[in-house]
């Protein structure tokens, strides 16, 4: 730690005190690119200690902070995973201070790496069960940030772990069916209106559309969405004029959406926007 990060870090807060980025390290051989070293993490955030602190004490603040920071990233993955807040404090605490963690606190960089793996983590399923520009750039950050962490075969993991998860994919969830023989496959998440083309989610990406027929009055242009999150689906009514309604199976009565409110459906359930109906279905 004290010969290898202690010098990096320090000769970091020197150049960027008197405003100078060191792009060149001259303690090294001949010298060589400050950059190009990938150990000397010259582009994470957590530098900023080290103009703020003692480096001594920056140092010590930069390990430390790592463990709240494993603990928070797996906390917020498993709780989109659908896991309780319980559970997702014990998978927090086991990643947190599992043995690995603890015997690599002696070496910055391993340590902020694996601390950022449930962040980047976290990030792709956000991309994956919604994707959205916004949502790719979060994604992205939070990747590059463990190569910023200056290990870069952490990253190289990382990155082909969520190659392997890009691949993967995910299975069709069900379709949604209509009387007039019109169907679609739930497999993202969708708009369903007489226009949903002309809502900005679709424009980007985020939503597909599932257009009703324009003679359906009753339905509006942008008039309720099917979100995919993971394995659930729900249903959203988008303050439509004419509301949204669900009838579960064995449910006899429809029940109406509250706007903005979500509502998981399950296969077998009848869903009416205004008045067209449509049947939530296996594949």
């Amino acid at each position: 730690m004290l010969r290898v990060y202690y010098p990096l870090r320090q000769y970091w807060a020197e150049r960027v005190s008197h405003l100078e980025f060191p792009f060149w390290y001259p303690y090294d051989g001949l010298g060589q690119p400050f950059l190009g070293m990938v150990i000397s993490g010259a582009l994470h955030p957590t530098n900023l200690l080290y103009l703020a602190l003692p480096i001594s004490w920056a140092i010590k603040v930069n390990v430390l902070v790592c463990f709240p920071a494993a603990f928070a990233g797996v906390y917020c993955l498993l709780r989109r995973f659908g896991l309780s807040p319980a559970a997702s404090s014990l998978g927090g605490l086991l990643f947190a201070f599992n043995g690995y963690m603890v015997t690599i606190s002696g070496n910055l960089l391993y340590l902020m790496a694996a601390a950022s793996f449930p962040w980047a983590f976290w990030g792709a399923d956000r991309f994956f069960t919604r994707p959205s520009t916004a949502n790719a750039l979060t994604g992205a950050v939070l990747l590059a940030a463990v190569l910023f962490c200056g290990d870069a075969q952490s990253f190289a993991i990382c990155g082909a772990a969520l190659g392997v998860e890009t691949n993967a994919g995910s299975p069709p969830l069900g379709r949604l069916s209509a009387k007039d023989g019109r169907s679609v496959i739930v497999e993202r998440s969708l708009l369903i209106g007489r226009k949903p083309e002309e809502a900005p989610e679709v424009a980007s990406g985020e939503l597909v559309p599932f257009a009703v027929p324009l003679s359906e009055r009753g339905v509006s242009r942008v008039h309720a969405e099917i979100q995919v999150d993971r394995w659930n689906v729900l249903l959203v009514d988008r303050n439509s004029a004419n509301g949204t309604f669900v009838k579960p199976p064995g449910v006899d009565e429809w029940i109406r959406l509250e706007p903005g409110h979500a509502v998981q459906i399950v296969h077998g359930t009848a869903v009416a926007v205004g008045p067209y109906e449509l049947t939530f279905e296996p594949v």
